[in-house]
Order: C-alpha cells, then structure tokens, then sequence
C-alpha cells in the first residue's frame, strides 16, 4: 500500500484472494474476509442510496464488529465518516453531530435502533445478518477526497472537525507494516478509544494485511484483569504481559541518557479521570518526561519519569511532582500506591493515609511475628 491508493483498496484485494481468511473475532462472533467483503458491499449500497455523493456520514459505534463494517462500507461508497462512540453524553454526542452535520448516521450496535421515517438525519443500523445482500457497483474515488474526520478534544473550548484524505491513513498503514515486520499472521487487538483516530489504525493496519482483527467488549476493557482473561491463547497472554515491561523501554526511549524513576498511586474510579488530568497537567508544568499507564480498570495508573539524575534542578522537580502525585490521591481518598505494598520510599505517607492508630496496630503485628526484625527490615513501618 502507498498513499496514493485508498484506505479499502488493500482490504478488497486481500478479500478476493483469500475470502476463507478470517477477518474480524468479536463477542458478535466470527466474519472471514469474504463475509465481510459482501456485507460492506450490501452496506455501501446502502449508503450509497441514502447519502447524497460526498456527504458525510456518523458512525454511532460501540466496541464490535459493527463499527468496522460501517467503517469500510462508508469507504467504499466514497462517503467520509465521523465514528462517534455511542457511550459518550448525549450532550457531547449531539454537538459532534451539530458539528460534521452528516446527511446519514449508522447505528453501529447490537441493539441499534431501527431509526423512524422521516427523521433528519435518517438512521440506517448495521445488521450482520441482513435478510438479503444488495448489489454495489463501485466507484472511483480520489485518494484526495475526504476519506474520514477526526474532531480535537475541545479542551480549549469547542471541539473542531478535520476533513482527512485516504492518503495519511494510507501512509501510516504502509510504514507500520514495514517498520514492525506485520503480516497476515499477525493478529491485531481493537483496544483504542472508539472516536479517536488510532481507531482507524486498529481497523485499517490488519484489514490491509490479510490479518485479523480481535474485539473486547467494552465491559471487558474496563473489568479488572477483564483483558488478560479475555485472551484465549497463551502466546496473546504472554504479548499483553511482555508489553506492560516494554513500557519501561519505551519510556527510556523517550529520552536518551535518561533514567526512569517509577511511581504509581491509585484512586477510586469515580475520581480517575480527574487524578489523570491534573497530574497531565502537573507533568506539563514541571517541564518533565513522564507518561502515564496502568491496568487502570481498578483505578491504578503508573508514573515513568525519564529523568536525568545528574542535573539537580530536574531532580528536584521530579521529586515535587511525585510528593504532589501522593497528595493528590490521598486527597481523592485513594492510596499512595496500588501495587505490591509499600516500600521504603512510601513509607512517609502511611501516617497520613492511615493515621497513628493504624501504624501502632502494624507495629505491633510485625513486633509479634519478627521480633528480631529479621523480615524485611526497616519496611513498611520501622521496627
């Protein structure tokens, strides 16, 4: 693929060549390349009745199968498309809509509405077992024309629309497979927010490929643990563990010469979106490396500072930014960490997250059972 073709181009090429292949795994169920090659050719002759030629279209998505075959289908009827996901307020989703005015939208779900005569726009929902197929004729399409759009976040006020060709996508698609050696035997996993645009990567990088493409649920994504049990083959299990210690390396990468320093707190899920963006924000202030994970389904993110070590003005600040990190969470009625207990390098905080008559309680169990102090010495609490 380079980009001067177009987003579906490889994906159709790959569905005539190998139609058994399988193309998309999901709670849904399972659609090889030939399943999904007629059912985004039904859908685009669909859209292609519906939606006058270059009018946009919304895609209301949740996590599955659908929000790809309303993806490619769009495509291959030359209409661009916004994917909006459908758990978003109605007040956020109804100002995307006002926003990229689309003449159609897809409800792309399992219990999408019907839609109701009449209604502007019209609704047209995406059904993986359409009682009849409809035939498509193709068109052709300039991989200059609006293939998809893409909204900013809107923290500075209202969220603004781009209108994007064929050819990013195209482009990035290339240089991901040449760059990471990917090929049809690879298998991809749908994880990225559904509105926003590594989404289009996740869909279009495999499809491109002849790979197939792996949906969780939403419930899933956000259940504690819910991912690694979702994998059913132990080489996926292992790849999801072997990228959490990758992240470390990433983060080094960030920085050369850096080291990084690790830190984590976690909150109750209600205050998480919060604790994140302001200690964005903090990161930001401090002039400091530090990006942010974790198996945040249980309210536990992660901090790598890339820092230099011998500069102790930086030094300094990274040590105000994980002071602050700790405040913030105890303030949230959270924890100075969710990990595997606290270290040496916490222990200045249990005082205030569980206060003296607790610490006596401890000290008195770790007096009873290690009188001598032997275990882990001057952890936890002091002897």
């Amino acid at each position: 693929m380079d980009s001067g073709t177009l987003i579906h181009a490889a994906f159709e090429a790959r569905a005539a060549a190998h139609p058994e292949a399988l193309a998309i795994s999901s709670e849904q169920g399972q659609l090889s390349y030939g399943r999904l090659d007629a059912l985004t050719r039904h859908f685009a002759a669909r859209i292609d009745a519906m939606a006058p030629t270059g009018a946009v279209v919304a895609i209301l998505a949740e996590r599955g199968s659908h929000v790809v075959v309303a993806a490619l289908a769009c495509a291959r009827a030359g209409r661009p498309f916004a994917i909006l996901d459908r758990a978003y307020p109605a007040q956020r989703l109804g100002a995307l809509i006002d926003i990229c005015r689309p003449s159609l939208i897809l409800a792309a779900s399992v219990d999408a509405p019907a839609g109701q005569p009449g209604a502007a726009p019209p609704t047209l929902a995406i059904d993986l077992e359409p009682d009849a197929l409809a035939a498509f004729e193709p068109r052709e399409i300039s991989p200059d024309a609006p293939a998809y759009l893409l909204f900013t976040s809107g923290s500075t006020g209202a969220p603004k629309c781009v209108a994007c060709s064929h050819r990013p996508l195209t482009h990035f698609v290339a240089w991901q497979a040449a760059t990471f050696a990917l090929t049809a035997d690879d298998r991809f996993t749908m994880l990225s927010g559904l509105s926003h645009d590594p989404v289009l990567r996740d869909v279009f990088t495999p499809l491109s490929l002849g790979a197939s493409i792996h949906i969780p649920s939403q419930a899933t994504l956000t259940a504690p643990g819910g991912l690694f049990d979702w994998a059913s083959r132990a080489e996926d299990r292992t790849r999801l563990w072997q990228a959490r210690h990758d992240a470390y390396w990433a983060a080094r990468a960030l920085r050369q010469g850096g080291q990084a320093v690790a830190s984590d707190v976690c909150v109750p899920i209600s205050r998480l979106a919060e604790c994140v963006i302001e200690t964005q924000r903090d990161i930001e202030q401090s002039r400091l490396v530090a990006p942010i994970l974790g198996h945040v389904g249980d309210g536990n993110f992660h901090l790598s500072l890339v820092v230099d070590l011998d500069d102790a003005d930086e030094v300094k600040r990274a040590k105000g930014l994980l002071e602050r990190l700790v405040e913030r969470a105890l303030a949230m009625d959270g924890t100075c960490t969710g990990e595997h207990g606290v270290g040496q390098g916490k222990m200045k905080y249990l005082l205030a997250e569980r206060g003296e008559p607790a610490l006596a309680s401890m000290r008195a169990i770790k007096h009873a059972l290690d009188p001598l102090d032997i275990m882990n010495p001057g952890k936890i609490v002091a002897a």
